[in-house]
């Protein structure tokens, strides 16, 4: 049976890109990119990265540079318990001032030849995997190899779209979301398969697809075997957050605490998508516990309005609690920015 792997694009899916890198000391993991590849590696795929470099091509840097850069990489993921499986790159490109490599490849995305070369030697399902990059070049690659795929589309670099561009399957701000967006729709086929009275089995071509010539100069890279003990710890599971709409009571004072608590929403709400996958602190998880509270005695302070056994001084005690909760969490957030 084939194993299903997850092909990754390098350059902001993985590691920053601040141009065309040609020194391992230029070799930055993105925020989550290691704790992505443990999560999708417990889901039981395989890890594969596909990388255009025309800068070998273009003269910026040697092979023997871009092992150097590879290495580094590797380095940076297994010193946080991060593995890949295997790195498949394409040197080519047809402006190339290196005449080695002056010609048009389909290893190059948006053609499909790396993920052909790895479903060849690595016995991997392409219809099982998924292809995910910052780009609609790894899309299209994707699409051709007939894998499912996840644009990553970040605020700080929004992917650029063309005429004739495909539609990615999902989009994701960054690969942590990737891996949940799997994680997501594995458990849903999951549900789906033990609905069903029969299974569906999908064919796997066995034709090579990819061009000779250019596989002989396709460099791969391998890691040593993976320890399980490396891959036990458990990947913390997200909370799940549920709101509820309180009453609307017939008073003034009511009213005003509404109001409150639909700007503390309102706030939430404006949160952007990407913070929510960045680096955490012990000064975010304080100030998020710590607001819950103040949203806790808001509710509190409704709920005695509501109740006629309740005397009015109760009312107060709960909101002047909600209120210096609040006053802490704004302090926390003064202090956090001029860090």
């Amino acid at each position: 049976m084939s194993d299903k792997a997850i092909f990754l694009d390098r350059d902001n899916t993985l590691i920053e890109d601040p141009g065309y890198i040609n020194n391992p000391d230029q070799v930055k993991l993105l925020p989550k990119a290691t704790e992505a590849i443990i999560q999708l590696r417990k889901m039981g795929y395989k890890i594969v990265v596909i990388s255009n470099q025309s800068g070998v091509a273009r003269g910026i840097l040697t092979e023997e540079v871009l092992a150097e850069i590879h290495q580094k990489m590797l380095d940076l993921l297994q010193s946080e318990n991060g593995y890949v499986d295997r790195i498949y790159y394409c040197p080519y490109h047809p402006d190339g001032v290196i005449e080695k490599y002056r010609k048009e490849s389909d290893m190059r995305k948006p053609g499909a030849g790396m993920l052909f070369l790895a479903e060849k030697e690595m016995d991997v399902d392409l219809a099982n995997s998924w292809m995910v990059g910052d780009s609609y070049r790894d899309v299209a690659a994707g699409k051709k190899a007939g894998c499912k795929t996840i644009l990553i589309n970040s605020p700080r670099h929004p992917a650029k779209r063309q005429k004739g561009d495909p539609e990615p399957d999902k989009i994701a701000v960054n690969v942590k979301e990737a891996a949940n967006i799997i994680k997501m729709c594995d458990q849903h086929a999951a549900k789906s398969v033990e609905t069903e009275s029969t299974e569906t089995s999908q064919a796997k071509p066995d034709d090579d697809q990819s061009d000779k010539d250019s596989i002989k100069h396709l460099r791969t890279f391998h890691r040593p075997a993976v320890k399980q003990a490396a891959l036990s710890e458990e990947i913390p599971k997200e909370d799940e957050v549920s709101k509820n709409e309180p009453t609307h009571p017939k008073t003034a004072s009511n009213g005003k605490i509404e109001m409150l608590l639909q700007d503390i929403v309102n706030k939430l709400n404006r949160i952007d998508r990407s913070e929510m996958f960045e680096e955490s602190s012990l000064w975010n998880v304080t100030a998020v516990a710590i607001q819950i509270l103040a949203f806790a005695c808001l509710l509190i302070s409704i709920w005695f309005l509501i109740d006629q056994t309740r005397n009015f001084e109760s009312v107060l005690t709960s909101i002047g609690y909600a209120v210096a909760l609040q006053m802490i969490v704004i302090s926390i957030c003064i202090v956090k920015r001029h860090k």
